[in-house]
């Protein structure tokens, strides 16, 4: 295996502190290194040229080391506080992992300079230390839509549960999940559908799964059967549709859309109890 860090190079040595930013006299500093003067000869450029200097070429090499050893014996980063950071909170990117207080952290959102715990970290479950907590999300819908030949949208306008904020409604009526992993994503609907008597039609209708605006999975499908014997007059009829997929979401941009398919004067009832979408998180 790769080497493991017994002790930060230099540990019990003489080590000296190197400033982050670029120094004007040009000595050692992290954002520049060693400037040209290290390159110079003493003898002939004595006032600009400079020894490499023991203290601080230990410093780096400890810095880099103990930042090594700390990924090997605590599996994940120390939390950057702004006192590490010149002053300044560290704007962590989400899906970041950190270590703080002995607890583990996950990044919720992008450019999170709260220091956990906050609603922007969710505390990692101690049962499965590489796993977030991911929490279920589900919405429901009130509102009658039609339908056409062409899939269209089937919008949500109600939120059962939402604890990681991954639904966008509306027009959208999306899931975003945050964490990358496999995801199960359920849906079910009642449809109902009006035919014109003494005629004869097999009624087809169903639920489809998109993932980035492009089909990816049927969730469900149904039939309805219209005769002239049993329906001589305009009749209508009702019945359920529903359905699962798993689909694996990047936990940043991937997200998923429920469309719907029928023929015109079918209706995807608008009954919060009876229209819902789903989202559980399996695995990674």
């Amino acid at each position: 295996m790769a080497k493991f860090f017994k002790y930060a190079f230099g540990q019990a040595g003489i080590l000296t502190p190197i400033p982050n930013d670029t120094q004007i006299d040009g000595s050692i500093s992290y954002e520049q290194g060693f400037s040209t003067d290290y390159t110079l000869n003493p003898q002939f450029d004595p006032v600009t040229a400079k020894e490499v200097p023991l203290a601080q070429t230990n410093q780096y090499l400890n810095d880099i080391t103990g930042a090594v050893q700390q990924y090997q014996t605590k599996g994940f980063p120390d939390f950057i506080t702004a006192v590490d950071n010149d002053g300044v909170p560290y704007p962590y990117a989400i899906n970041s992992y950190v270590r703080y207080n002995n607890e583990v952290y996950f990044s919720l959102i992008d450019n999170n300079t709260d220091t956990p715990p906050s609603a922007n970290w969710e505390l990692v479950d101690n049962t499965n230390p590489v796993n977030p907590v991911v929490k279920p999300a589900l919405v429901n819908n009130s509102i009658n839509q039609t339908s056409s030949i062409s899939p269209t949208l089937l919008q949500f306008d109600q939120v059962s549960f939402d604890p990681d904020g991954i639904w966008t409604g509306g027009a959208a009526s999306r899931f975003t999940p945050k964490v990358p992993g496999f995801y199960q994503f359920y849906c079910n609907t009642e449809v109902f559908h009006t035919a014109p008597g003494g005629s004869q039609e097999v009624i087809q209708f169903g639920l489809f799964l998109y993932k980035n605006g492009v089909y990816i999975n049927v969730m469900g499908s149904n039939t309805l059967y219209f005769d002239t014997i049993n329906f001589p007059v305009a009749a209508s009829q009702a019945t359920g549709i529903n359905g699962t997929a798993v689909v694996y979401m990047n936990g940043t941009t991937d997200y998923a859309q429920i469309f719907k398919v029928g023929p015109g004067l079918t209706t995807f009832i608008g009954e919060p109890a009876i229209t819902y979408f789903g989202a559980n998180y399996i695995s990674e």
